[in-house]
């Protein structure tokens, strides 16, 4: 299953998704986080796909992206604690 975002099958796709987009990173420690990043938006998207039967949720060039770097691209602004 494709959407699947766990076990060993997390890392191929990962691979895939490097592959696709032309993506690398500097160290080991970031990679790691990419990963990491990757495998929980792949979660998100596989939980969106199941309460949406007309939208897609996927892969995209952002899905190695945190929420807040992705927000931030976007113009939205980080939530400050009072």
């Amino acid at each position: 299953n494709h959407t699947k975002a766990s076990g060993d099958n997390i890392e191929t796709e990962f691979q895939k998704y490097l592959a696709a987009f032309s993506k690398s990173y500097k160290t080991v420690e970031e990679y790691k986080q990419r990963l990491e990043n990757f495998r929980q938006s792949r979660i998100e998207s596989a939980k969106l796909n199941s309460m949406n039967s007309r939208a897609v949720f996927g892969v995209t060039k952002f899905s190695d992206w945190t929420v807040e770097e992705f927000n931030s691209m976007m113009g939205a602004f980080p939530e400050h604690a009072e």
